[in-house]
């Protein structure tokens, strides 16, 4: 079953990727990145999910698809600010304002993440 709404979401998420030429995504909540990466399947984006290297490990996406500390590339990010801040490289941020959905405990927050 997916999560009701997630399907206008995605589209709102992939105008915003299309809109600031990004590939890339990260998505904090696990449930959250199995359906965005299944709705956005067909798009050319590649989606991952923060992974510090000694943390523990709470799911297979910080396994298959970890955010490596090392990223150059732009990428649009769906969470907390705090869970990125063991990137090496120096980054930039814009907020974006996230559609009115709620589909994890927190309020999701996006941003558009450049490096420097």
């Amino acid at each position: 079953d997916r999560i009701s709404g997630i399907n206008e979401f995605a589209e709102n998420i992939y105008s915003e990727v299309s809109k600031s030429n990004i590939s890339n995504i990260v998505v904090t909540d696990r449930l959250l990145f199995s359906n965005l990466n299944y709705e956005l399947r067909n798009k050319k984006l590649s989606f991952y999910m923060p992974s510090k290297d000694n943390d523990k490990i709470t799911n297979h996406f910080m396994i298959s698809n970890p955010l490596k500390n090392e990223m150059e590339d732009s990428f649009l990010f769906i969470g907390d600010l705090s869970e990125i801040n063991y990137l090496k490289n120096n980054f930039t941020f814009k907020s974006l304002k996230a559609p009115s959905y709620k589909f994890t405990k927190k309020t999701l927050k996006v941003y558009e993440i450049y490096f420097n």
